[in-house]
């Protein structure tokens, strides 16, 4: 499970299949699926997507980016998707996250 968590962390913002992730680990599909909650007590889809955050968080932090431009470096398809998920994910909008990061600094 170390390649799969390697790969995903280095690069958060692909479009990561669990195909290409159970080739990058060597098993099938469900066994990817189990080996990686069982090791890691969260599915893949969750540790994706908890990453992607991180990473949002991150790029978010950097005030000379736009939200478009985090957006479309994580790869979203639009910014309003973006917010989307970064709202339900985070609880808060990628703006009112900036607010109050810059609030605390």
């Amino acid at each position: 499970m170390t390649r799969v968590i390697n790969t995903i962390q280095a690069n958060p913002a692909h479009d990561w299949k669990a195909k290409e992730l159970a080739a990058v680990a060597r098993v099938s599909y469900s066994g990817l699926r189990r080996l990686f909650k069982r090791s890691q007590h969260e599915s893949v889809h969750k540790f994706i997507q908890r990453i992607r955050l991180e990473q949002a968080r991150m790029l978010l932090a950097d005030y000379s980016l736009t939200v478009k431009e985090v957006a479309e470096r994580l790869n979203f398809s639009s910014e309003y998707y973006f917010s989307h998920f970064f709202r339900n994910a985070a609880g808060v909008s990628p703006t009112e996250f900036r607010s109050a990061t810059r609030r605390g600094r």
